[in-house]
This record gives C-alpha cells, structure tokens and sequence, in this order.
C-alpha cells in the first residue's frame, strides 16, 4: 500500500497525475482489504500496477488499476483468483474498457450487509444467487484429456 502511494507522489510530481495521492494518518481497512485482493490475484503487490485512482472517503474506498493484455480463468487464474479474493474480502471487483489494448479493474471495498450499492456476500452465498437466477447445469458433456488428445 505504501509503495502504491509513494508512486502515485511521485506521479503527480512529474505530471503523470492530475491530483496527488490522499494522505493517510492511518490507512483505511477498506483499502488494505482491495490491497490483500490485489496482492491474491497478481502474486504479490510488487507485480500489480500502480493505481490510476485511488479514493478513500467517508462514502467510498475504491482503486482503479490499469492493465495491459488479458486475464483468464484458468491458465494464469487471475480472474478466478480475483473473483474468490473478491469474495473473501467483500470487495466489489469490476472490469472494464481501460483505453487501447488495456482494461481497467476497479476494487470496490463493500459491506457484508445492507442495500445493493454497499454489500458484498460471501462465496458460498454468491454462488447461490447465481443458481438461484435461471441457473441449469451445462448439458454437454465435458470429454476428458484422452479424448480431446484423440480427436486432435
């Protein structure tokens, strides 16, 4: 978290940034929650980019990071990472368009409780609403290795 901040100092410092970083006496636990996430999905905080946004106010705690290239699912899991990190954490996790071959996460540090814009459930019960909304198991057949390795 720190070297996040020190970073976006010095960003702002050469023009990098329009606004410098906010201080921080003690740094919020909804920032150090999104920095855990990050530190889960990238292998560590060394490897994640340094934050374009960072907002830590009474209403909202968020980080807006940038990134080149994609993530996947499996091979090099960092969506599947990101998405149970996420869970863990209640920590609200959004892709999007970023600019030119980029995309942009942004952390949401949310509540366990409360109205739609400020909760975020745990795994399990994440993965119950997503069965419970229209949710039928995939009725192909999923071939094993030996067959794939076969066909090919």
């Amino acid at each position: 978290m720190q070297a996040w901040l020190r970073a976006m100092e010095r960003d702002a410092k050469t023009r990098k940034r329009k606004t410098p970083p906010p201080k921080f006496d003690e740094i919020p636990e909804g920032l150090l929650r999104i920095a855990w996430v990050t530190d889960v999905v990238f292998g560590g905080n060394h490897h994640t980019p340094t934050p374009h946004e960072l907002v830590a106010d009474a209403t909202h705690t968020y980080v807006c990071i940038r990134l080149h290239g994609t993530i996947g699912s499996f091979d090099f899991s960092e969506m599947t990472r990101m998405v149970v990190a996420a869970h863990e954490a209640a920590v609200r996790a959004e892709i999007t368009v970023g600019g030119f071959r980029q995309l942009e996460l942004m952390l949401h540090a949310r509540v366990r409780t409360g109205g739609m814009a400020v909760r975020h459930p745990d795994l399990e019960a994440g993965v119950a609403a997503v069965k419970a909304f229209r949710w039928q198991p995939c009725p192909f057949p999923v071939p094993e290795a030996s067959a794939v390795a076969k066909a090919g």
